[in-house]
């Protein structure tokens, strides 16, 4: 049972076997996932669903994708745009179908289905707002990290909010603080929303019933993403301890902007930064600096004095990237930019559009930082925002 932590937010401690669910393989792909959409639709009798919020149809549509979703990112398949397609198809399918609500008139006999029907028509409107306007991840903050406690390592998740897989908000508003498992070498760090029933109230038919419901989060600590969990992070344990794996990258609402792209030919993108080979921050502007070949003047003819151009020294201009956020700790930026991590480094930097494609990449020999301008930052919160970096650098090559 989640224990309290703070209003509207609840811990879970490790679970070391949480229960798959039987019969259901971890494997899928695009075509697989159309015949699910086709033979879902087959099943259902005409107009037994679809015309009001509350009926089971709905849920279990609701549920399907849900479960479609959690499968492939599971078996790892959300890296292929195919799966992608298949996913996004499956959440269309159900969420840009027309909404439904109820229509009051005088005399109408108003029971507890009309009125749920009535919340449930605003929450799908929410939902359907936040996937297709902004997609899921986080908003901001929700940073993980491992830290020495007297009882031995603990995981921090710092406060912050976010939107779930279906287009619920997660908020947490408080600094929490879990024990990592003892025998473990693996853990995941996950958010989920949980609609907790609250203050019972006696019926007239006898018996009580729950007349509030929270809506609250739950941070899990697990061997397993739970089904309908956001992943924050994943927590390995090496020789050193329990560290934050720097190369899992929660996802974020910036990344993957709605279900849709936007209609025309300019996208929202973004620069990925990687440090041998460690994703490390993204920025929203980008420059490269011009490549240039200096000349040199000699004279090539003594009787006409005419003055002729040598080809010299190539000059590498620099790189300038602004309006950046890192969010993790761990993943070396930080003494990268300031200059603690000594000598050149291989950099990568990917162009990714708004739902998460990327569109080009620049390899970028041996390059170290010459300036770091970092913002004000939040001692509250986990998130570094980068004003600018400029990084100096021995040759730009396009890879992708």
């Amino acid at each position: 049972m989640p224990e309290y932590l703070a209003p509207g937010v609840y811990v879970e401690e490790y679970d070391a076997d949480p229960q798959p669910i039987p019969g259901v393989s971890t494997s899928i792909d695009d075509a697989m996932a159309r015949g699910l959409i086709e033979r879902f639709e087959d099943l259902l009798p005409p107009d037994w669903t679809g015309f009001n919020e509350s009926d089971p149809g709905v849920t279990l549509a609701n549920l399907f994708s849900f479960l479609t979703e959690n499968l492939l990112y599971q078996s790892n398949a959300e890296t292929d745009a195919r799966h992608k397609a298949a996913v996004r198809e499956v959440l269309l399918a159900l969420w840009c179908g027309p909404l439904v609500r109820p229509r009051y008139f005088e005399g109408e006999r108003l029971d507890a289905s009309t009125l749920e029907a009535e919340q449930n028509y605003h929450r799908n409107v929410l939902r359907r707002h936040n996937l297709a306007l902004h997609g899921f991840g986080v908003v901001s903050g929700l940073g993980v990290h491992v830290e020495e406690g007297g009882n031995g390592p603990r995981v921090v998740l710092d406060p912050g909010y976010a939107i779930d897989p279906r287009g619920e908000e997660l908020a947490v508003s408080k600094r929490a603080v879990l024990c990592l498992p003892t025998t473990a070498s693996e853990a995941f760090v996950s958010l989920r929303r949980w609609d907790r029933p609250c203050e019972p109230a006696a019926t007239l038919r006898g018996g009580a019933e729950p007349t509030r419901i929270e809506e609250a989060s739950i941070i899990a600590v697990s061997a397993r993403i739970l089904l309908g969990a956001l992943a924050l992070a994943r927590l390995e344990r090496g020789a050193a301890g329990w560290s934050a794996d720097p190369s899992f990258a929660a996802p974020l609402v910036s990344s993957w902007s709605g279900l849709l792209p936007r209609v025309g030919a300019l996208k929202t993108l973004h620069f990925r930064l990687q440090i041998d080979g460690v994703v490390a921050a993204e920025f929203s502007e980008m420059a490269i600096g011009s490549m240039v070949v200096e000349a040199s003047d000699y004279c090539g003819d003594t009787e006409s004095s005419r003055v002729l151009k040598l080809g010299g020294l190539n000059k590498t201009g620099d790189i300038t990237l602004k309006r950046g956020v890192v969010r993790s700790r761990d993943n070396g930026f930080q003494d990268f930019a300031t200059g603690r991590l000594a000598g050149r480094h291989s950099v990568m930097i990917t162009i990714v559009d708004e739902i998460g494609n990327e569109r080009a990449q620049f390899d970028i020999n041996d390059a170290w930082p010459k300036k770091y301008d970092p913002s004000d930052l939040d001692g509250e919160g986990n998130d570094a925002c980068i004003e600018m970096l400029e990084l100096g650098n021995e040759g730009i090559k396009r890879v992708g």
